[in-house]
């Protein structure tokens, strides 16, 4: 009976680790993800005004100033589809690396 009492803590013990050490990966791998879309926001953010005025630039000199709005919609969702594409295709990646 003494035997199972000492195996039992070593076991407790090996099994906590194993799952503080899991938690420790998904949680810096979350904190990489998540550092990854802050910068990317930036990173759009601080493209927005030189692409809104060059749209704005383009729409000028042909003449469509009138219409400048739908000008912006359009960009805006072609700029939306572009994204939804890459975002599917990096979600492809991921799912093959995690199968391998």
């Amino acid at each position: 009976m003494t035997k199972n009492k000492t195996k039992l803590p070593k076991k407790i013990i090996n099994e906590t680790t194993k799952h503080v050490l899991g938690f420790k990966n998904e949680f810096l791998e979350q904190l990489f993800v998540g550092l990854t879309a802050a910068l990317g926001f930036l990173i759009a953010l601080s493209w927005r005004t030189p692409i809104q005025k060059s749209v704005i630039a383009l729409t000028k000199s042909m003449g469509f100033s009138e219409n400048l709005i739908y000008f912006e919609y359009l960009a805006a969702m072609i700029m939306t589809i572009i994204a939804v594409i890459v975002f599917m295709i990096l979600a492809k990646i991921k799912v093959k690396e995690k199968e391998e």
